[in-house]
């Protein structure tokens, strides 16, 4: 665990101080019990009300890594409530996709993962109105206008258009991602062949 290794360096420099630890492993300990709290009000379907929760514990949070990890679960259950508002369609589903884009502002990553989250839900055979497929794909775009080198954006911009039967501009988006490279590259280069097959008919 990352507060026990960090207290080992502290005993080891001579500059531990025990009672600061215990405080630290106490607030951690409150916010594990609080986890169940939130999953019960995700799934009871009171998403506001668990993101208020996160956001008065983040705001009482007195230890800098217990804020930081507090932060990261909302982060996460922000990604969740936007899965569930998509899996349930309605015009409300696209309004959530488009607010969490304007929240990310312009950061390409996030971005992506937000693009690749509906890629995702569609390849899995959720129903994904047109509306939220549109929106994820002027997210790629945004994100690709970003980092054009990115392989991963790119990929993900592929799909989408793909998915919007703009085969074209899939298979130069994906020669795009394959030229980046990068972890992904042999992935990539095999949806590029299928994308190159259904251009020929194959």
């Amino acid at each position: 665990m990352l507060f026990r290794s960090e207290a080992l360096g502290s005993i080891v420099e001579g500059t531990w101080d025990r009672e600061a630890y215990k405080e630290e492993m106490a607030e951690m300990e409150k916010v594990n019990e609080a986890f169940a709290e939130i999953r019960a009000l995700l799934g009871s379907g009171k998403g506001d009300e668990a993101a208020d929760l996160v956001d008065r514990m983040i705001a009482d949070a007195r230890n800098p890594m217990v804020k930081a990890r507090l932060q990261q679960v909302r982060g996460q259950l922000d990604g969740v409530r936007l899965q569930m508002a998509i899996a349930s369609g309605g015009e409300g589903a696209a309004e959530a996709f488009d607010a969490m884009v304007e929240k990310v502002g312009d950061e390409p990553e996030r971005l992506n993962e937000l693009a690749w989250m509906v890629v995702q839900m569609t390849e899995q055979g959720a129903p994904i109105g047109d509306d939220v497929k549109a929106a994820a794909l002027a997210a790629a775009e945004k994100g690709a206008k970003l980092d054009p080198d990115n392989g991963p954006i790119l990929d993900t911009l592929a799909h989408l258009y793909a998915m919007h039967d703009r085969l074209d501009d899939a298979i130069a988006a994906q020669r795009k991602a394959v030229k980046a490279g990068g972890v992904m590259a042999e992935p990539m280069k095999a949806y590029l062949e299928e994308l190159e097959a259904k251009k020929s008919g194959k």
